[in-house]
């Protein structure tokens, strides 16, 4: 009897032995993902305990990319991109954006809603291929969406009148105006008001950014690239509207950008799903319509997750979809635009 319990123990330390190497062995790949993801992002962690956590969120957010995309159900494709090792808790910790915060709103725009008699709509337009917006940036581990959508918005608008390109300062705003939170968010309408102010805003060259709140630089926002002279609301909660803004000019929105997906998304047109709440900022840089079998409608927004998020850095999501009065992930609810 002895002799075969023996047997039986050195069976189930066979067993699990077997296992742990199987383990072991099947990890080695995904180990060699997340080191070639670490490299590719520059990612460093402070001990072996915390790269091991790191990795173990690696590579479940690894296995849920695969599986959704694998499964081919939506138009869009997720990837690995710069939050591939955090939680969609920490994105969210990490990157307090959009709604203000503590931060007073302000009550009213400086001009009407000018473009609600342009009705020679083009069926497609693209700023960006019009030279009109700068490559996507990266707000880093930094709350400061709010001022790279109002810089894009200022460098959008600045281009169309004065034929030049020219990268903005969004660390000016968050260092400089007074209504701004910093790294903890604010709104884009307070960002337009203190650029207005200061008499306009200094280019990235001269006041680079650094993804932590500073003090106000004053030499150098001396040396000022670009201004305007006041912003204006889009009717909210009408996707119409939003085109006859866009078809113009560059637009500022809020966003609801919760959610697994949203974080992770990769390319394609992204149709959800989405919450309805302000969490994020970006810029709509233009609009058309895929030519499939619905005649799919698209808006095309700028991000600032950096060029290694989605497109280059860009998202394309539905226009027009009828179950979401406000714009799908609330983009319709209240976009924005500086005037000069």
């Amino acid at each position: 009897m002895a002799h075969r319990c023996f047997i039986l123990v050195l069976l189930v330390l066979g067993v699990m032995f077997t296992v742990a190497t199987a383990r072991a062995i099947g990890d080695v790949p995904m180990r060699a993902k997340f080191e070639q993801w670490m490299a590719k992002y520059e990612r460093f962690y402070t001990d072996a305990t915390e790269k091991e956590r790191r990795f173990q969120i690696f590579k479940d957010n690894y296995e849920y990319i695969e599986s959704f995309n694998k499964a081919g159900k939506y138009t869009y494709t997720l990837a690995l991109n710069n939050f591939a090792d955090m939680t969609d808790d920490e994105v969210d910790t990490s990157y307090p954006c959009a709604g203000g915060g503590e931060s007073e709103r302000p009550k009213s725009a400086t001009g009407s809603f000018r473009y609600a008699d342009f009705d020679d709509l083009p069926d497609e337009v693209d700023w960006a291929s019009k030279g009109a917006v700068t490559n996507a940036k990266n707000q880093g581990n930094c709350g400061s969406c709010t001022a790279f959508s109002a810089v894009a918005a200022i460098e959008g608008i600045s281009q169309i009148k004065t034929g030049n390109l020219i990268p903005l300062a969004p660390q000016q705003i968050m260092d400089c105006d007074p209504n701004s939170l910093g790294c903890k968010g604010g709104w884009v309408s307070n960002a337009f008001i203190y650029v207005i102010n200061n008499g306009g805003i200094a280019s990235e060259v001269n006041y680079t950014y650094k993804a932590v709140t500073g003090s106000c630089a004053a030499n150098e926002t001396l040396y000022l690239a670009a201004t305007i002279s006041g912003y204006e609301f889009v009717p909210p909660n009408n996707e119409t509207a939003l085109m006859q803004a866009v078809a113009n000019q560059p637009v500022s929105i809020s966003i609801c950008a919760h959610g697994r997906n949203f974080k992770r998304y990769g390319g394609g047109l992204f149709e959800g799903p989405c919450d309805s709440c302000f969490s994020h900022a970006m810029t709509i840089v233009g609009y058309g319509t895929y030519y499939d079998d619905d005649d799919t409608e698209y808006w095309r927004l700028k991000n600032s997750y950096g060029e290694g998020w989605g497109e280059n850095g860009f998202m394309y999501i539905k226009r027009n979809v009828e179950s979401y009065g406000e714009g799908l992930c609330s983009l319709a609810k209240e976009p924005l635009y500086p005037t000069k």
